[in-house]
């Protein structure tokens, strides 16, 4: 069950990793997309009457807890602390890696599609508290239309006010197209603008200043889902759990 987001390359590789580790269990994988709202994308799943479903950040415990009562196995299961989805660890890992320029505001950059990105709020309501706990300024935020323009605009609202910035974006496109605008504007990066991305795509790899970008082990990450999911069909087996924060690694390039 995945998001209606950019995955960039990262959905093939869940579909890949989710088909190859589930195969003892004998099923058939499924990809199913959420809809524009949690109750079509119940409906959705309790018409299609699954075994299992991998739960990519989608539903909410109640959602889960829906799905449950029909008899459907759902991993990872909730935390019972965590009334919505929360952000695994990513807003905190960009922004302690953009602190190493010094401290400057901190801004979060976002999509400017009319469908909003479904991690976003998540990722800037972490960034927040990350912000509130190191008793830093509470961040600002921007949305990105993804060409040239759209950066140089985004760029000029985050200098309008200071000197220098630091921004966690919510994706490498929309920190590749700040680093566009970066580039038609003559600013400095990352001297005046410190950018951090994340997906670690090929385009983030090319660019010049490369991109320095977050990683996500996607091969760990289905593999510990498995783990949770053998866990649930075997009780009388408990496997040991990793952190969702160590799935996700800072690639170092030359804008953070």
């Amino acid at each position: 069950m995945t998001p209606d987001t950019r995955f960039s390359g990262h959905l093939q590789d869940s579909v890949d990793q989710v088909t190859s580790q589930v195969q003892p269990f004998g099923g058939n994988v499924v990809v199913r997309v959420a809809s524009a709202t949690n109750q079509v994308t119940i409906e959705a799943l309790l018409g299609v009457r699954p075994f299992i479903v991998l739960n990519f950040g989608v539903l909410s415990p109640a959602d889960v807890e829906i799905l449950v009562q029909r008899g459907i196995v759902v991993v990872p299961e909730p935390s019972s602390t965590d009334a919505e989805p929360r952000d695994p660890g990513v807003a905190a890992l960009q922004a302690t890696t953009l602190r190493r320029n010094g401290d400057r505001p901190l801004w979060y950059a976002t999509t400017a599609d009319e469908n909003p990105e479904p991690f976003s709020r998540e990722r800037f309501t972490a960034l927040v508290d990350y912000c509130a706990g190191q008793g830093l300024a509470p961040p600002e935020a921007v949305s990105v239309h993804l060409d040239v323009a759209g950066g140089s605009r985004a760029l000029s609202i985050i200098l309008r006010e200071h000197e220098r910035a630091a921004v966690a974006c919510y994706n490498d496109e929309v920190a590749l197209t700040l680093l566009a605008g970066a580039r038609e504007l003559g600013i400095e990066v990352p001297g005046r603008v410190a950018l951090v991305g994340m997906d670690d795509s090929i385009a983030a790899r090319l660019w010049a200043p490369r991109l320095t970008t977050v990683h996500v082990d996607m091969k760990g990450f289905i593999a510990d889902l498995v783990a949770q999911l053998r866990d649930q069909l075997e009780p009388h087996e408990t496997s040991r759990r990793v952190p969702v924060e160590s799935f996700f690694t800072i690639v170092e390039g030359e804008t953070g």
